[in-house]
């Protein structure tokens, strides 16, 4: 009893501290196209995408990272460790030796974003390489950093395509930290003119197909609301429902997952 009394405020410990480092950088202006600055926008983005994911020791990490990058700290890719798992382990030594070549002074200078984003979708890779289980994060965030390394990436960031808000079982509701997280993305999406949001509901197994449709189709209505709520405008923001169908996990029917309830943000320049 007592050891689980201390892994719980353990865990607990651990959320409150990120909590805090990730609400002391969305907090904080990042202005400039400098790679600092372009680093601390991409660390944030990566950290809010931890946090809403439950994965705290990841989102205190990137949240601090940001920190450092917007003090102006020389912040390193993610060192791949002796005891690191991931099953791509010998690729990842690889691309962290191709990336310290590739973030010279000289390139940081004259290719601020194109060496931030390549840096930030490395330890992005890293992660969930060694995490080792949400394989689309995976290849998107390699496909990412090779992008950059190679052609100067697609201009999206690591923002494009992470944004995913979670939901509770049979439930539409956003919580404190999710308007969080949507009140950041709206205030970047006002500011980068983005031709168009897209907003895609999504459910678990429990419960019919035409139930989860309908829920799913609810969901996407909620998080968009709260964007144009947030000052995005409502003819930029188009929704789509998908039900129970598109799985991020795969499951039997009537298998309750959190993360198949969620909606989706997809940002078109």
């Amino acid at each position: 009893m007592n050891k689980e009394i201390l892994r719980y405020s353990a865990i607990l410990a651990i959320s409150l501290t990120s909590c805090t480092s990730i609400s002391k950088l969305d907090r904080m202006s990042i202005s400039g196209n400098d790679f600092n600055s372009s680093l601390a926008q991409n660390y944030r983005s990566l950290a809010n995408y931890e946090a809403n994911q439950d994965d705290w020791v990841s989102a205190y990490r990137y949240a601090n990272k940001g920190l450092a990058s917007v003090k102006g700290k020389e912040v390193l890719p993610t060192n791949i460790s002796k005891c690191m798992n991931a099953a791509n382990k010998a690729e990842l030594i690889e691309g962290r030796a191709q990336l310290v070549s590739f973030l010279t002074e000289n390139n940081k200078m004259n290719m601020p974003k194109r060496t931030a984003d390549a840096q930030a979708y490395f330890d992005c890779w890293v992660e969930e390489s060694n995490e080792g289980w949400q394989i689309d994060r995976i290849n998107l965030c390699k496909n990412g950093f090779v992008s950059s390394l190679t052609d100067g990436g697609t201009g999206g960031g690591i923002t494009s395509n992470d944004h995913i808000i979670y939901f509770g079982l049979n439930s539409t509701h956003l919580g404190g930290y999710d308007q969080k997280i949507i009140a950041n993305l709206a205030k970047n999406i006002k500011h980068q003119g983005i031709k168009l949001v897209k907003v895609k509901g999504y459910a678990d197994t429990t419960g019919s197909k035409q139930y989860n449709y309908k829920i799913s189709q609810k969901r996407a209505e909620v998080v968009k609301g709260a964007l144009v709520k947030h000052g995005v405008q409502n003819k930029l923001v188009k929704t789509e429902a998908f039900g129970q169908s598109n799985l991020a996990i795969p499951t039997a029917d009537n298998i309750a997952e959190k993360r198949n309830r969620r909606v989706e943000i997809d940002i078109v320049k």
